[in-house]
């Protein structure tokens, strides 16, 4: 019988009122790898959060090795031993390897009375743990001179200095290619053998299936199923995370036949993150571009409006001419909008109005003999605060006091000029409630209706099915396929979770 080393029961948690994390549980065997799986916003990361002691617990129990334990902080958590590998490296890349593996465990040897660190020691334990993990290289090597692959397992061994018993690994291939995940997957087998516990979190469904042996999901706060990947499908897996769409939350879609292409990418290549691309865009659609981290999803809208964009191949046309987007400003001037995800720090000024924030993407139509006409802005910001029913004051309220589902419908209406004829959108309802979810996607669809192309990159699936016409899926860099409406949600799932070499049936 497997021993337990981890048991989370009960664990709730809330913000402002609202539980993220409402009765979960959790349990983890020694030698076990446990994939940890859920969409956005299931709760995965403010449970782990929980146990890296960056958050604290409303209620429930923490038991490690059968012993409630109580995690306050980063420094309990670590005592405990629970180690945590986060998304992003977390190296010093001017520092050599042996300096980052031995961080927090430095070994000394005193001269004189006065304490140094050991460096002989250093290397000669760094080089023995990085051994055992399969990995023989110089440890006095600058971190900066390793492969991602390479800087992982100095993370992992770093971990296990510390006499890690459980090992949090947070979609730690999206940023590797298949051969460099082989290489990871081979020394977190090592550990998982030599008895250590694996949370292992990732969107990649045929990566977690080969490497972990149960799978819990969570959705919506809550437990919705636990798996193992011996007698388990895919499907399954993916039905227990998807559940059922919020029904009436999409406009009706009317079949139509597109024929003018807005936009067309003709094999280009941007870097090796962002390649070989090959789609058409048509005018009064929305496309919906759906990818996990690490699939160019966060990129791929930037670089058509032209931020640090630079292309290596190909060629891009805009509702028939030529496009080199080199920056964001002639983006605009060939009638691109854009709307960032984060909202917050790249989209509003929240401490000017809402009639300057909704007028100064295109200011130049709201001046006359050299001034800025306030009457003009005014008329304009009014027009929509009507169209789209933004619930202020009026047009001078500061637009941090908006809510945020207001702050989005404002960042859309203020593109909504003659000049724009293509309208790109990062994550449209990222913090915004349900009910102006609803609301946005309604006017989207009008707009697209009347001739607006649109295409929207997100990370929320159920969101890019519920409102798209057509479907494009990002897989590590590349797009993995396009689909028509007959397409299922759990397709897009799977296509954006598979190895990019594989097809679906």
């Amino acid at each position: 019988m497997n021993k337990s080393i981890l048991s989370m029961k009960d664990i709730r948690k809330t913000f402002s009122g609202v539980a993220v994390l409402d009765e979960v549980e959790l349990n983890l065997n020694e030698g076990e790898c446990l994939g940890l799986l859920g969409s956005n916003g299931a709760g995965k990361s403010t449970l782990i959060k929980i146990l890296s002691g960056i958050y604290s617990k409303d209620k429930g129990t923490i038991s490690i090795l059968n012993k409630e334990v109580n995690i306050k902080n980063s420094s309990d958590s670590i005592k405990e031993g629970v180690g945590l590998l986060p998304q992003e490296l977390s190296i010093h890349s001017e520092m050599n390897v042996a300096e980052n593996l031995m961080m927090g465990n430095l070994p000394v040897k005193k001269i004189m009375g006065v304490q140094f660190t050991d460096q002989s020691k250093m290397n000669e334990i760094a080089k023995e743990k990085l051994l055992d993990l399969g990995l023989d290289i110089d440890v006095q090597k600058p971190m900066k001179d390793l492969t991602l692959p390479e800087q992982r397992i100095v993370e992992i061994a770093r971990a296990m200095v510390g006499n890690a018993k459980i090992l949090i690994m947070d979609e730690p291939t999206a940023a590797l290619t298949s051969k460099e995940s082989k290489t990871l997957f081979e020394v977190l087998e090592k550990i998982r053998k030599a008895g250590v516990g694996i949370i292992y979190i990732s969107h990649y469904l045929d990566e977690v299936f080969d490497v972990c042996q149960r799978v819990t999901v969570l959705r919506d706060g809550k437990n919705a199923g636990d798996f193992n990947t011996n007698h388990s499908s895919h499907d399954e897996v993916l039905a227990a995370m998807l559940g059922n769409a919020v029904e009436n939350l999409y406009p009706n879609r009317v079949k139509k036949n597109h024929n003018e292409i807005a936009l067309k990418f003709d094999d280009v290549t941007f870097s090796q993150n962002l390649f070989d691309l090959n789609f058409e865009v048509y005018k009064g659609e929305i496309l919906g571009v759906f990818g996990l981290l690490g699939s160019g999803l966060e990129d791929l809208g930037r670089k058509i409006y032209g931020v640090s964009s630079k292309i290596k191949k190909g060629k891009i046309s805009l509702f028939g001419n030529d496009y080199n987007p080199s920056n964001p400003q002639m983006a605009k001037k060939n009638g691109i909008g854009f709307i960032p995800a984060e909202r917050k720090t790249e989209g509003i000024l929240s401490e000017l109005s809402l009639r300057t924030n909704m007028t100064i993407p295109f200011l130049d139509n709201f001046i006359s003999n050299k001034f800025i006409d306030s009457k003009k802005e005014k008329e304009f910001t009014d027009k929509w605060i009507e169209d789209f029913d933004i619930k202020c004051l009026n047009s001078e309220q500061l637009f941090r006091f908006l809510s945020g589902g207001n702050q989005q419908k404002a960042c859309i209406a203020r593109w909504l000029v003659n000049e724009v004829s293509l309208l790109i959108i990062e994550e449209p309802t990222r913090g915004v409630d349900l009910g102006a979810r609803k609301e946005i996607y309604q006017k989207l669809r009008y707009l697209c209706d009347q001739g607006l192309t649109i295409i929207i990159f997100s990370s929320d699936v159920e969101e890019i099915h519920g409102l798209s016409d057509r479907f494009m899926v990002l897989n590590r860099g590349t797009i993995k396929s396009i689909y028509d409406q007959s397409v299922q949600v759990e397709q897009l799932m799977a296509a954006a979770g598979e190895n990019i070499n594989n097809t679906i049936n």
